[in-house]
């Protein structure tokens, strides 16, 4: 049982469905960070209810954008999230990269790249990086996901000289003391082939922008099979969950607001956002 919708003019038409899936089947592609998924098991367990649908592949359950909101629900037995499922290989979806922003000077920090990864503009076989004013873009020699790991030991060398970077998406534009680091391109097929085989990208590697995204759902946890660490919550039987869903969901309009918007700390950079009212 699943919502279709349709957003957008007929020549930019995005179509996306709204449905509850087996968190089982979910095939995350990037590791979480403790701390968030921490504090997404204790907002889940004072509120009880799901606030943002997952981004997931149709095709192949792989979570696009949810990964913390996974883990948060296996931690807690939820059998079923609310995903937004989409064609994850529509040229309307673009794949970026988040950007790792170093508060040091370039002659500094362009001496401690050179002393890790070689001379000149060319590091080793793994990396290569190049370099303006005040940025630095990573080049991989291959892209399978080992070559992520070590650009992503290379950061963790960085972290240690001069200190945790910010991640952003986008550079520091051209402000003094600051070095914009851009991890090394990637590909839909590599997310796919990752998350199909059980391996994980570092946290924050990819960065998808949707043309719209699905905002508050706030869907009951008893509605998706929520244990919440104990005993079952009184709900629908597994195989009428998604029906539940559906019926929960189905009476309540999307309201369609602009997006590239900060909401919280996060800014969203689709040019619409969608939420249930």
């Amino acid at each position: 049982m699943s919502l279709i919708y349709e957003v957008g003019p007929e020549s930019k038409r995005f179509s996306f469905e709204i449905k509850a899936v087996r968190v089982g089947e979910l095939k995350p592609h990037e590791q979480v960070i403790s701390e968030a998924v921490s504090q997404l098991v204790r907002d889940m367990q004072v509120n009880r209810v799901q606030r943002d649908p997952v981004v997931v592949d149709r095709k192949t359950l792989t979570v696009l954008d949810g990964m913390h909101r996974v883990s948060a629900a296996r931690m807690l037995n939820i059998d079923y999230l609310v995903a937004m499922l989409v064609d994850y290989y529509s040229d309307k979806i673009e794949l970026e990269t988040w950007w790792r922003v170093f508060r040091v000077s370039p002659a500094k920090f362009i001496d401690e790249i050179r002393r890790l990864v070689g001379s000149g503009q060319a590091g080793g076989d793994e990396f290569k990086a190049s370099w303006g004013s005040n940025t630095v873009e990573m080049t991989l020699s291959t892209r399978d996901l080992e070559a992520h790991l070590e650009f992503n030991s290379l950061v963790d060398k960085l972290s240690d000289v001069f200190g945790e970077p910010a991640i952003t998406s986008s550079p520091a534009s051209n402000r003094n003391g600051y070095v914009s680091i851009q991890p090394p391109r990637i590909t839909k097929d590599l997310v796919v082939k990752t998350a199909s085989t059980g391996a994980l990208f570092p946290a924050k590697t990819t960065r998808h922008v949707f043309p719209t995204r699905v905002m508050s759902c706030l869907v009951p946890i008893k509605l998706l099979g929520g244990g919440l660490r104990g005993g079952r919550t009184r709900g629908p039987s597994q195989e009428m969950i998604p029906e539940a869903v559906e019926a929960y969901l189905r009476p309540r309009s999307l309201l369609a607001v602009d997006g590239k918007e900060y909401i919280g700390e996060r800014y969203y950079a689709e040019q619409q956002l969608l939420f249930y009212i």
